[in-house]
């Protein structure tokens, strides 16, 4: 009698590959909303850093010239520059007065920031900050 011996599929079977799918999809559900909070976050950040930039220009325009409206110029800080990241997703709005100001990064109504719980970011003169909700600054 001649013995024969079957070779044996080595491969994944149909239900282990339904598995192994189910579980990237399970840990990509869990990921994906926490990688665009992060995201989201580190936009909020740079709106501060620049609206406090803005703000240490307008203190240095005061300083020098004991007013602030001549600081602004078409709702704009003049000789102030925002950076991509920032015009990407925030838009940088100013308003002053001779003695008192008031800075505004609004989330661009077509970007990702659109959603940010904190909305409008704003700062004035007496260095208060306020938002939407708190724990934004």
């Amino acid at each position: 009698m001649e013995y024969q011996q079957r070779k044996r599929n080595h491969g994944f079977t149909l239900i282990e590959l339904l598995i192994a799918i189910a579980i990237i999809g399970i840990l990509a559900a869990v990921a994906y909303p926490s990688y665009t909070g992060v995201l989201e976050k580190t936009r909020r950040q740079e709106a501060v850093r620049t609206l406090l930039e803005a703000s240490q220009m307008m203190e240095s325009y005061y300083a020098m010239n004991l007013d602030y409206s001549g600081a602004i110029a078409g709702g704009k800080v003049t000789s102030f520059t925002v950076n991509d990241d920032f015009s990407d997703y925030y838009q940088l709005t100013a308003v002053a007065t001779k003695s008192t100001f008031t800075l505004s990064a609004t989330p661009i109504s077509t970007s990702a920031q659109s959603s940010d719980k904190c909305g409008t970011l704003t700062i004035t003169q007496t260095g208060s900050t306020s938002a939407a909700t708190t724990d934004c600054w």
